[in-house]
């Protein structure tokens, strides 16, 4: 069984039982924590308490051959480029692309510095995600953020989002859960689920940590990409980050594609 990454930023039939949605207001944190959470939930983005990221380490995580369906994201412009003509809330990358590509478009898209990750040439059971920045390197770049991706040792979303807020995060980023099978322990294996509840128990296993669901891998039909954003949003999330859904698509399509999802994430203000 595969143990899936969760990114932390420091039953059918049944009523759908009612999510409470985390927001800046509800968190415990530190003035200064405050002022750069304020900052991408409410000066960027749709500027509404909720947050749409756009992520950039797909390079480390998979190799080049993410980009193979559309070259010109290979060049850090395109995704820089993206993120501030997009208005997202954030870009999130890891130090050498910050360092090399930053500095055109400092003050103009927060910053999430990645801290670590890993290739996939080792498979996620065995996964190795050493440290390649720290905070103080975060605090040098003026990133708002930081992400550390920590692997759990378990598939079970929920499980990690109970994780990030027993460690004390402010936001994680999941995956959308899949549905429960026969390679699953008891009692997820006895759960009788519908798509919709399996989001709502994940955002709840989250307390008061906002959650971000990814994208995942690239789908061609922009209706599919907005229908889980909107499922998503109404089963509690903060946002969304996605990456390849946005940046393999040639510039133009995914700023328009981006432009919807902002419609989507307006009708959930915090």
């Amino acid at each position: 069984m595969k143990r899936k990454s969760q990114s932390v930023l420091r039953a059918v039939g049944r009523p759908a039982a009612t999510v409470s949605r985390p927001s800046l207001s509800s968190l415990s944190v530190a003035h200064g924590k405050r002022v750069r959470l304020w900052r991408m939930l409410y000066a960027h983005g749709v500027r509404n308490g909720t947050l749409a990221v756009l992520p950039l380490d797909q390079g480390l995580e998979h190799g080049p051959t993410d980009f193979f369906p559309n070259p010109t994201a290979l060049d850090t412009n395109f995704q820089f480029r993206l993120a501030v003509e997009g208005d997202y809330s954030a870009i999130a990358l890891g130090i050498g692309l910050a360092e090399k590509y930053m500095k055109e478009y400092c003050g103009r898209v927060p910053l999430i510095l990645k801290l670590n990750g890993k290739t996939n040439i080792a498979d996620d059971a065995e996964a190795v995600s050493p440290l390649s920045a720290g905070v103080e390197e975060a605090v040098r770049l003026g990133a708002d953020a930081v992400g550390f991706t920590l692997y759990v040792g378990s598939p079970r979303q929920d499980y990690a989002a109970r994780v990030a807020e027993e460690l004390g995060a402010d936001v994680v980023k999941l995956h959308e859960p899949d549905e429960d099978n026969a390679r699953s322990p008891e009692p997820y294996r006895s759960l009788r689920e519908a798509a919709p509840e399996r989001l709502r128990r994940v955002v709840r296993s989250a307390g008061r940590v906002m959650v971000l669901f990814s994208g995942g891998v690239k789908q061609d039909n922009d209706a599919a990409v907005l229908r889980k954003v909107a499922a998503y949003m109404e089963a509690g999330a903060t946002g969304v980050m996605f990456g390849r859904n946005m940046w393999l698509r040639p510039f133009d399509a995914a700023l328009a594609l981006t432009r919807q999802v902002h419609r989507i994430l307006s009708r959930h203000p915090r």
